[in-house]
């Protein structure tokens, strides 16, 4: 009798770590998409020699702000907080930090930050994949660190800017919508 509670609460951990990562699917197609979409109008405004650099900033708030207040509301509604969850955050909390100082050496040193970004978000991806044993975040983290490489060593000129959304398509928003289709499925 024992050994079922010990695998049943095991098992509630591991249903309870899952859904945990499903709540995240908001955050995963906001800044897929917002990224995405910045970066495509960055590379119009390039091939057109427009410099609107601020549009980077004025969408980074803007996410910030948006994940904000989803938190926000989330976190009114949550019934428990798991170890993934604080694990999550910590991430998470850690990419941002690290992205912050990427840009801030980046741009100075007339680097693109992008091969930069798609790689650190490829291992929090990969990360958050991997602890909630979700595949198509595991294979998004693997895509992000694709198109790091590719911005790399292979385009070196505006399509970079391509090369990135497309890597932020692969890497964040397909594994958000099916984690989005995970979580409805679930709560039927």
């Amino acid at each position: 009798m024992e050994m079922k509670k010990q695998l049943d609460i095991m098992e509630a951990m591991v249903k309870a770590s899952r859904k945990s990562q499903q709540k995240n699917s908001f955050y995963f197609i906001l800044w897929g998409l917002l990224m995405a979409a910045v970066s495509i109008i960055e590379y119009y405004c390039a091939i057109n020699h427009i410099n609107i650099w601020q549009i980077w900033p004025i969408a980074g708030i803007s996410g910030g702000l948006l994940s904000y207040l989803h938190g926000q509301k989330e976190r009114k509604k949550s019934e428990v907080n798991t170890t993934t969850d604080l694990f999550s955050k910590y991430l998470w909390g850690a990419f941002g930090i690290t992205l912050v100082f990427m840009v801030a050496y980046s741009i100075p040193n007339r680097l693109h930050p992008h091969p930069l970004i798609l790689a650190i978000a490829g291992l929090a991806t990969f990360v958050s994949g991997g602890v909630s044993k979700f595949k198509p975040l595991i294979l998004g983290g693997i895509s992000l660190w694709i198109g790091a490489l590719v911005c790399t060593f292979v385009v070196t000129d505006v399509r970079i800017s391509i090369v990135y959304a497309i890597a932020l398509i692969a890497g964040y928003v397909i594994p958000g919508f099916i984690l989005r289709k995970k979580e409805r499925d679930e709560a039927r």
